[in-house]
């Protein structure tokens, strides 16, 4: 990766420092296997999707004229799908599109999902008696879903349905400061943009969030029955030297059953072992550090200072053990054996990994892709 500052140290000369511009760097290593058409545009910032289905491989993209584009990644021939809805991408849904109406209107919530086979968004519609007013945010594992809301009081409520559900379930939602959930005192609140959720294989989820304030928050893990666990406080990074005006602390759940906070934690899941106290019952999990690198440092950013320190979110991961992140400066992986982090693109795409384990991302209108005997374990 090219040097942030390409002429090394420069002197501090007569109060005058020189403009230093970070340098545009390809996908290193990655096959550029086709252009986009013309009127193929990323949506939500370089955001494209896996439309897989029956065993043949498929990227979906949003088209100018607001329809899906579809691309068989063994033919390369493009399809025109279905119009996509308005409304709000729900997150790591399980190689699934869906989208939510953020507006509870008719006391319904309203998603649709993309229907590879013929296409088509399907739209569902579930009916709630909870008070629910708005979604903030939506997540998935492909089959169960799980929502941050707010009721007419602006409480946070967080609960799981699942998409063929006629109506909601009140016993799996529950709110989350009534005096008995978490985390101390319902006297707080949190950030309705600075929450984040993850569901689990199991049907289980994480959750991240942030406090008003901005500063420090909690990340706990949810049952669907409404229990949780406390795992770890966020740090504060509202420096002017960090990146904040609107992160949060993503997260990603690896096949190795490994926890990622974004760049700041993970934690062995598999890990659970009772304290030896004789005073209390506590229960504690193997809990790593990791440290932030500089190459996520960039000058990519509308803030006060020429150079910030950006939060990156992992993406995927691939079986040779290597964490994929994106971040304002580009994309980089994590390799947590050896403790190494490279940047290898300054491209703004996401990553996208399909039903063989390949990865794709856009750079500069063009699709790349890493084939998946590059990222294999090494006993493999």
């Amino acid at each position: 990766m090219p040097l942030l500052l390409p002429s090394g140290i420069i002197p501090y000369e007569d109060n005058f420092l020189p403009d230093i511009v970070d340098e545009e760097l390809s996908p290193l290593g990655w096959h550029r296997v086709t252009q986009l058409p013309d009127d193929a545009i990323v949506h939500e910032r370089s955001r494209f999707f896996n439309a897989s289905v029956q065993g043949q491989n498929r990227l979906l993209f949003y088209s100018a004229t607001h329809n899906a584009l579809i691309l068989d990644t063994s033919t390369f021939k493009w399809e025109t799908g279905g119009v996509f809805p308005n409304g709000t991408l729900a997150q790591n849904t399980g190689n699934q599109l869906v989208i939510y109406e953020p507006i509870i209107a008719d006391e319904s919530l309203k998603l649709w999902r993309f229907n590879g086979e013929h296409n088509v968004f399907e739209e569902f519609s579930i009916k709630q008696d909870i008070g629910l007013e708005r979604i903030e945010y939506i997540a998935s594992n492909g089959q169960v879903f799980w929502g941050a809301f707010r009721d007419g009081e602006d409480k946070l409520i967080i609960g799981s349905f699942e998409l063929d559900d006629k109506e909601l379930n009140v016993g799996n939602f529950f709110p989350f400061f009534d005096g008995t959930t978490p985390p101390t005192s319902p006297d707080h609140n949190f950030h309705s943009t600075r929450i984040a959720l993850l569901v689990a294989p199991s049907g289980g989820a994480f959750i991240s969030l942030h406090y008003d304030n901005g500063s420090s928050g909690l990340v706990y893990s949810l049952e669907r029955d409404g229990s949780y666990q406390w795992l770890l406080n966020l740090p504060d990074r509202r420096s002017n030297y960090y990146y904040n005006s609107s992160w949060k602390a993503d997260m990603l759940l690896d096949d190795k059953n490994r926890f990622w906070v974004m760049d700041y934690k993970w934690i062995n899941m598999d890990s659970y072992e009772k304290s030896d106290s004789e005073y209390y019952d506590a229960y504690y999990r193997e809990i790593y550090d990791m440290y932030q690198s500089p190459v996520f440092i960039t000058d990519k950013t509308t803030g006060h200072n020429k150079f910030v320190w950006d939060t990156p979110s992992p993406m995927t991961y691939t079986s040779d053990g290597r964490i994929w992140y994106k971040s304002l400066r580009g994309l980089a992986w994590h390799q947590p054996e050896t403790g190494e982090w490279c940047m290898f693109t300054t491209a703004e795409s996401n990553i996208v990994k399909d039903g063989d384990s390949n990865l794709w991302l856009v750079y500069d209108n063009a699709l790349y892709m890493l084939p998946a005997s590059e990222t294999q374990a090494k006993d493999d």
